[in-house]
């Protein structure tokens, strides 16, 4: 785990020039201070400073102030090979560039020194951040060129707040409203599964500018994040806001028991199913056959293949099944827990391991999720079974 997290970040910084360096809503925190100023303090030698507003002129008092450094993409790369000789993870990925925060003060005023060493004099990345109440924020991000100092900085973030339309199993992302002068365009928007409190990105983050199924989701944790280019105040601008919400979408499997399928075709049955227990993220431990635990089953009956079945409480019109961790997959229904018809298969080799297939309102008692010998059988993680509303 830990060496793919390096490698993912060494390859951003080599692939993507400022990717290391991009400040959103959803990566900046936004938690007011302590105590808050009435006028920011002035700060001497090579310094930022200038005045943050709301949308509607209003100052921005206890804003979050993040100035960076942004580092050429050879730059990049040479701070993400460094740390990656030395192991340097919190480094890699979280301070591969310097950088300074501070807070705006209750007339919106702030001042910060400026983050260094900075010999190539490399752009500065300025970004605005203010939460909007418990679960959202909004920011705005500018570049600024290489100076011993940056007076008079005008910054202004969205009044609004992001949004979620809903029609159906549908979700969009709707973000806070841009004055037109922004010139807004190009949106974006990611969502990414969350774990812990407060809530840190755990898994892939998935490109849902034209919507996602609420289903798939199911009742994680999630953050949603908007990202839309603009210009302010002559600058070129990226406004983006994030939302925090739980999803609200359980599916009829959830709390299914299961069993497994041994070497001489036994069922082995699971004293709790970690494919239906909402678990999301994590792969799933199974009570196996001992005689399968190094490689495939010997005998014909689980050697070249792998067999679990899921049996529902009771039997639905069933709407959707999402199976997870589906490195090669085949998934199969029955109606009365006997007859199976296999309804999707995933190749080896695919792009995400996730399969989706729409069941189109059939009638379901069972799933079987067949795999490969090896890995593939333990690499599931959840069976996902949604019932026709």
């Amino acid at each position: 785990m830990r060496r793919g997290l390096l490698v993912a970040a060494l390859v951003c910084a080599v692939a993507a020039p400022g990717c290391a360096e991009s400040r959103t809503a959803g990566e900046i925190p936004a938690s007011a201070p302590a105590s808050v100023p009435a006028h920011a303090p002035q700060v001497g030698g090579r310094a930022i400073s200038g005045v943050v507003t709301d949308g509607s002129g209003r100052p921005a008092a206890g804003a979050s102030v993040v100035v960076t450094v942004a580092l050429s993409g050879s730059e990049q790369a040479v701070r993400g090979f460094s740390a990656f000789s030395s192991l340097g993870l919190s480094c890699l990925l979280g301070c591969s560039a310097p950088h300074v925060a501070g807070f705006s003060a209750r007339d919106g005023s702030f001042a910060l020194a400026l983050p260094g060493p900075n010999k190539a004099r490399d752009d500065y990345r300025l970004t605005i951040a203010a939460a909007r109440g418990d679960a959202a924020r909004v920011a705005t991000s500018v570049i600024l060129p290489w100076a011993r100092r940056l007076p008079g900085i005008a910054m202004e973030l969205a009044s609004g707040t992001p949004r979620i339309r809903k029609l159906g199993n549908r979700r969009w992302v709707v973000p806070p409203e841009l004055p037109l002068r922004y010139a807004p365009s190009h949106l974006a928007v990611s969502l990414s599964s969350e774990s812990g409190s407060p809530p840190v990105v755990a898994g892939h983050s998935l490109d849902v500018t034209r919507g996602y199924d609420a289903r798939v989701v199911e009742d994680e944790r999630l953050l949603l994040t908007t990202s839309q280019t603009g210009r302010q105040h002559g600058r070129e601008a990226i406004f983006s806001s994030s939302l925090e919400v739980r999803g609200d979408a359980i599916p009829a499997s959830r709390g299914s028991r299961c069993r497994v399928t041994g070497s001489r075709g036994q069922a082995i049955r699971q004293p709790s199913c970690g494919l239906t227990d909402g678990d999301l993220e994590d792969g799933w431990q199974a009570t196996d056959d001992p005689r399968c635990a190094d490689g495939p089953c010997p005998g014909a009956k689980q050697h070249d293949h792998r067999d679990v079945t899921i049996t529902l409480r009771r039997p639905i019109n069933a709407a959707l099944v999402v199976v997870r961790g589906c490195l090669g997959c085949s998934v199969m229904t029955s109606p009365d827990g006997h007859r199976f018809t296999t309804v999707a298969t995933a190749p080896f080799g695919g792009a995400d391991d996730l399969l989706v297939r729409n069941l189109a309102g059939a009638r379901v008692s069972a799933v079987r999720i067949q795999t490969d010998t090896g890995g593939f059988f333990s690499s599931l993680r959840e069976v996902s079974v949604f019932s026709r509303s």
